[in-house]
């Protein structure tokens, strides 16, 4: 079967007339090497018709069809040259790599089987065997025949960088990195070996020297857009999204088609409170694959953050039709929905029933108990909670006694004297307001209240603080934060501050003031006073019985890892009142506390107290938060859009006993102690 054009005069595709059959084919293979695909096609097609066993021309003719991707073409011209001789090795060796381009996978490597069977010394069909068994996560196999190849031809670059891909998927970093390098010492140039060898330092955390690898591939193929979206994605877990940024729409601009490219982006949107942007990334990213279900789910996320719920739901829903068993769609519209019948609940059951995984069926006991909270059966929906906890708990490791030698730093560290040595080290922007406490204890209504202000721009929990202390200084963790700020000087902390300053002006360049309501800032109080001393902070305090009995009920997307055991959830708080006691102290009238028992109760008055404490004039609207068309990303989401209520005052009382363990942990910061 041929692609010319027919009634064509050119004298060249008329071999039988004017040409030999060899010179003929010899001509074929010369428009082949060109990249005159159309030439060669005829002389082959002239050629067959006057040898119809010519196996080279049937061959070049299978070969000219998979260089413009006509696979289907391909795979008959082979399978035909094969009837006519089946012990040629070349013939089963390009059969077998347009199978696998079909999707073909199990023919492909019997093909590819085969020809090795006729040459064992074949190494590209090694090789090529090898890489099709490592997409089918056959690794040990693809290793045999990877290195068999590389034993043959110890110069195939190729064989090295897939060996390095296998040994990547194997999670043997080390190995991986060896591999790339020895492709990279055989060409420099290949730049391919220098984006996998950044996927392997990622993998190993080495985090600069990945974007140096990404750089270099991105260097010799200044089209490559998969090292774009890979050095994109190391500054987004760098916390540089600005720069994270610059390198999707790279990548974009070189493929406007690149599918992975929107939905990163939109990722990245959502992260810097872009949400209308994030929409519109992962609108496009289905448009481009309809079926593409994260983008579904994380376009119901943002659409359930801007608080429409209902078309958030029927993104979801559309998760499901494509992936009928995509747990966190179910249990996002759980979050979303009233349950009104037992029924509702029971097919969230059935999906825990088939459940493997710890994180799925942790999931599903949240879901469900949430479920048995809204149809009032508290006492069967309390036993969900609690394995929901138990379950997720098991899933990592945790030491309370780590995070108290780390609150211990702080605390010994942050003193009246050294607050006098790095007095006026900080800068004089007044931009944040801080919300911080404990997650659950009213911290997103303050911050709703706040948000309905002309003057203030609500920007919810915010990772910068901590990504500008880790990246703009020698510490690598948050233990290592109080070592670095002894060393601080002036330079360093101007830096420090200006970046984060940066961080939150990206979000809103205008509004005079701008939220963060990172719970866990609490931790930096001290260094926040000191870079940014005219910044405003209130401490959102809640009982400690209902704030903690509101985190044992959630499963945060975020990491909370002393949330989901009740005596760790009560040792953490004693914790962190500890370190309160200690910031009120050492900074008498600078922190303000608001009660989420007060402000429900006295929602005027207390709201005047805080817009004061802000230098904030009044504001009618603040009354009515609950209309404030914002993006809310914290767990409270739904309930900051209702009207001021006091029904979660006291919510713990009717699980005493299940809640022992907390009470007992939370001591005499417990209610009835």
């Amino acid at each position: 079967m041929s692609y010319h054009k027919k009634n064509t005069t050119n004298s060249s595709t008329q071999p039988q007339n004017q040409l030999t059959v060899a010179a003929a084919y010899l001509q074929a293979v010369d428009h082949f090497n060109i990249k005159q695909y159309e030439a060669a096609d005829q002389l082959c097609t002239a050629i067959i018709k006057a040898q119809p066993n010519h196996i080279d021309a049937i061959n070049l003719l299978g070969v000219v069809a998979q260089q413009i991707n006509r696979h289907d073409l391909a795979v008959e011209q082979f399978s035909s040259a094969i009837k006519i001789a089946d012990d040629t090795e070349l013939l089963h060796y390009n059969l077998g790599l347009s199978l696998l381009q079909l999707g073909q996978i199990q023919k492909g490597i019997a093909s590819l089987q085969r020809a090795i069977a006729i040459q064992p010394a074949y190494y590209e069909a090694l090789n090529s065997l090898g890489y099709a068994l490592y997409g089918e996560d056959r690794l040990d196999e693809a290793v045999k025949y990877l290195q068999k190849a590389i034993s043959i031809k110890p110069d195939y670059l190729i064989a090295y960088n897939n060996l390095g891909n296998v040994y990547l998927a194997k999670g043997e970093f080390d190995k991986a990195v060896d591999f790339y390098q020895k492709s990279l010492l055989i060409n420099s140039d290949y730049s391919e070996a220098h984006n996998n060898l950044g996927n392997a330092l990622l993998a190993q955390g080495k985090l600069e020297d990945a974007k140096s690898s990404y750089k270099k591939a991105i260097s010799i193929n200044p089209v490559y857009l998969e090292a774009y979206n890979n050095l994109g994605n190391v500054y987004k877990e760098q916390g540089d999204l600005l720069d994270a940024v610059k390198c999707l729409q790279k990548a974009i601009a070189i493929d406007p088609q690149f599918v992975q490219g929107y939905f990163n982006l939109a990722n990245i949107m959502g992260e810097q409170g872009k949400l209308d942007d994030a929409v519109e990334n992962y609108r496009k990213a289905i448009e481009i694959k309809p079926d593409f279900v994260e983008a579904y789910g994380n376009l119901g996320n943002i659409l359930n953050d801007q608080g429409k719920f209902e078309e958030a739901t029927q993104y979801y829903l559309q998760a499901i039709k494509i992936d009928p068993y995509n747990i966190n769609a179910h249990v996002n519209i759980a979050g979303i929905k009233r349950y009104s019948s037992i029924a509702e609940v029971d097919s969230l059951k059935t999906l825990l029933a088939k459940s493997t995984t710890a994180k799925e069926i942790s999931l599903l006991n949240f879901a469900i108990a949430k479920g048995m909270f809204d149809l009032q059966q508290q006492s069967d929906g309390i036993k969900y909670y609690l394995e929901g906890n138990r379950v997720h708990r098991g899933t990592f490791e945790f030491a309370i006694a780590e995070t108290k030698k780390t609150f211990e730093k702080f605390i010994n560290l942050f003193d009246k004297d050294f607050i006098d040595v790095k007095k006026g080290i900080g800068v004089a922007d007044a931009t944040p307001i801080f919300i911080l406490g404990m997650p659950r204890s009213g911290s997103t209504l303050i911050e709703q209240i706040l948000s309905s202000h002309p003057d203030v721009h609500g920007a919810g929990e915010l990772p910068y603080l901590e990504e500008a202390l880790l990246q703009n200084s020698a510490a690598k963790t948050v233990d290592e934060i109080p070592e670095m700020v002894t060393a601080l000087n002036v330079d360093d902390a101007k830096n420090i501050a200006d970046k984060y300053i940066e961080y939150i002006r990206n979000i809103d360049s205008k509004t005079k003031y701008i939220t963060d309501k990172m719970p866990g800032n609490f931790v930096y109080i001290g260094i926040i006073r000191m870079l940014l001393p005219h910044a405003k902070i209130i401490h959102s305090v809640r009982c400690a019985e209902d704030t903690c009995f509101s985190i044992f009920r959630e499963n945060f997307k975020q990491f909370h890892p002393y949330a989901y055991d009740l005596t760790e959830l009560g040792q953490y708080y004693r914790l962190y009142t500890k370190m309160m006691a200690h910031w009120h102290a050492l900074f008498p009238g600078a922190i303000y506390d608001i009660h989420y028992e007060n402000l429900t109760l006295n929602q005027e008055d207390e709201t005047k107290k805080l817009l004061k404490y802000c230098g904030l004039p009044w504001d009618d609207n603040c009354l009515k938060f609950y209309k404030t068309s914002r993006n809310v990303r914290t767990a409270s989401n739904y309930q900051v859009r209702q009207p001021m209520y006091t029904s979660s005052i006291n919510g713990w009382k009717p699980f005493k006993k299940q809640l022992k363990p907390l009470i007992d942990a939370l001591g005499d910061l417990a209610s009835d102690f």
